[in-house]
């Protein structure tokens, strides 16, 4: 489940924070590089149904515990008023999310409707009665049945066989997206700081997307942001031509340094390894959980090339970043 959207750490040679190549743009971007941690649950609610929703608002009792996921990624703040970048996956996860656990909620949903719904048929106001006790749904179609005028028992069971047959979707909402910095201590969750999402780029093709702080101002001691006005390279990249830079965090258990308990990300090299499509670039380096929303950008000018967005199957040895052009059009 964690999974998701914890895309794209980079495994190899790291260097800490405190052992920075001679750049200086790398020491004034890692304070900017924030730490992401969220978690999502899914409502399962059904269409399409036979009763209004004055009655019953269609959401199904599922069991919360098997809707919430917990996921971390990268961020970046990119003004002084508590902006923060990153990739649209981070921001709406449940449009990303994994055909079987999408088949598990649905079957576990319908198992959940089937249960509130104990018989498909009333020939009797007994019947009629006992429906009505079984549950919510149950109540609401008896209650709609009377309403409607047709007490025939053939309408209470075709209304009884529609929401039984009716479309079971699945809606996410977010739970909490937080935030914590570099360089800060932390024991518990609660500590980071809390954002929320204000704009996401609405396609996959154009993987990014906006969060703001709760506090909606960026901490006086980040002295630096990666301003995506004036810092996004719009060029042309060839492949091999540059060493880039990428800064974040691949999840808790490698950020957390385990005896201090501060937050540290890691800062890689890499270069663009294949020529670029319209919308993203390969870069070298091996993929695995963590930094989806990582700034990947040039030390010697502080020009954003890209953001992390994810990696090839495994055992590739080449990730993927979405062009930081569309942060700047988002």
């Amino acid at each position: 489940l964690i999974a998701l959207a914890s895309a794209a750490a980079v495994v190899g040679l790291f260097f800490g924070i405190k052992e920075l190549v001679k750049d200086p743009w790398i020491k004034n971007y890692a304070s900017a590089v924030v730490y992401v941690q969220a978690a999502y649950h899914y409502h399962a609610v059904i269409e399409d149904m036979p009763i209004p929703k004055s009655l019953w608002d269609g959401e199904l009792p599922v069991e919360r515990a098997k809707y919430s996921q917990l996921y971390t990624a990268t961020g970046f703040l990119v003004d002084r008023k508590g902006v923060i970048a990153t990739n649209r996956h981070v921001a709406v996860p449940w449009e990303y999310e994994k055909e079987e656990v999408r088949t598990f909620l649905l079957n576990d949903a319908n198992a959940e409707r089937k249960r509130a719904l104990p018989f498909t048929e009333c020939n009797s106001y007994a019947d009629a009665q006992k429906l009505k006790e079984a549950s919510l749904v149950g109540e609401a179609i008896v209650t709609e049945w009377w309403n409607s005028g047709d007490h025939s028992w053939a309408n209470l069971n075709a209304m009884i066989a529609r929401m039984l047959q009716a479309k079971i979707v699945l809606v996410g909402e977010m739970d909490f997206i937080s935030v914590g910095y570099s360089d800060r201590y932390y024991t518990h969750s609660d500590e980071l700081k809390r954002c929320f999402v204000i704009g996401e780029s609405k396609t996959d093709d154009k993987d990014v997307a906006l969060l703001q702080l709760n506090e909606k101002k960026t901490p006086d001691e980040i002295k630096y942001v990666i301003d995506i006005n004036n810092k996004i390279y719009e060029g042309e990249i060839a492949p091999l031509a540059e060493e880039l830079v990428m800064i974040g965090y691949p999840g808790t258990s490698h950020s957390l340094v385990e005896n201090t308990h501060s937050l540290q990300p890691v800062i890689r090299a890499t270069r663009v390894s294949m020529k670029p499509d319209r919308f993203s670039f390969e870069y070298q380096g091996e993929s695995l959980g963590g930094l989806s929303g990582s700034p990947i950008f040039n030390p010697k000018n502080g020009m954003l090339y890209g953001v992390n967005r994810g990696h090839w199957p495994a055992g590739a040895t080449f990730g993927k970043a979405c062009k930081a052009q569309f942060l700047k059009e988002l």
